[in-house]
Formats: structure tokens, C-alpha cells, sequence
């Protein structure tokens, strides 16, 4: 069942909506998120619901709203910069060059633009 409405966001699979402690037999209960965090919670269920493995089986837990946050640091933007220019180095290569890529990285149980990714790192 799905939850439609202002501010409600989710997935009941066989759950009760109304508690705070969402049944958990058989896998049942709330995933992804429910609510948001600047509408009053009165039932205290707002939050990010997942489904965790335990020794009893999958159980619901509920944490808290976060701040997705995309960090910027400089190591980041170089590595981001280089697989870019990789990416783009692999587009200029020819069919029959990226044929050889693919025949050697089948070897490997890989595919052949990760095999020219390894040795671009490598060389640059």
C-alpha cells in the first residue's frame, strides 16, 4: 500500500500505520521514507525506515531524517577530473582497440572499458 498525501512519503507492506512499532512478522512492515522533517510528528513513525537483518529474522528500523550532503574536497574533484578524462580517452579509441580491451578483460571476467579505466589510472 502505498502512502500518497502532503508530506508522506513510503511504502506499508502490510503494516499498521497508526503505531510506532510496525509489525515485523513474516518481513512485513515500512520501508523507505515516511514523512518529513519540518511536519509535526504526534505517532512519533516520521523518519527513513529500513529493513534489517537479525537473528529473529528482517526487522523494521526506523532512523533519522539526514542532510544528504555533496562533499566538494579536493581529492574528490581530481579523482572525478581523471575518470572524466578517462572516460573521454576510452570514447577515442577505435572499435577494433576497444575489441582488443574486450578480449583481454574476458579473460579477467571484467568488461573492457574497466581494464583500460585500471590502466589509465595506472599510467597517469
Amino acid at each position: 500500500m502505498a502512502l500518497r498525501g502532503v508530506g508522506v512519503y513510503g511504502e506499508a507492506v502490510y503494516g499498521a500505520l497508526v503505531t510506532g512499532d510496525f509489525p515485523s512478522v513474516l518481513g512485513f512492515g515500512v520501508r523507505k521514507r515516511l514523512g518529513r522533517p519540518e511536519l509535526p510528528d504526534p505517532l512519533g513513525v516520521f523518519g527513513i525506515w529500513q529493513m534489517r537483518m537479525t537473528k529473529k529474522g528482517k526487522k523494521p528500523l526506523r532512523v533519522r531524517f539526514y542532510d544528504y550532503v555533496i562533499t566538494h574536497t579536493t581529492p574528490q574533484d581530481a579523482n572525478r577530473a581523471k575518470f572524466a578524462a578517462a572516460m573521454t580517452a576510452w570514447g577515442a579509441l577505435t572499435s577494433e582497440q576497444k575489441a582488443g580491451y574486450n578480449l583481454n578483460a574476458k579473460k579477467r571476467q571484467t568488461f573492457g572499458w574497466c581494464l583500460f579505466i585500471r590502466e589509465y589510472y595506472k599510467n597517469n
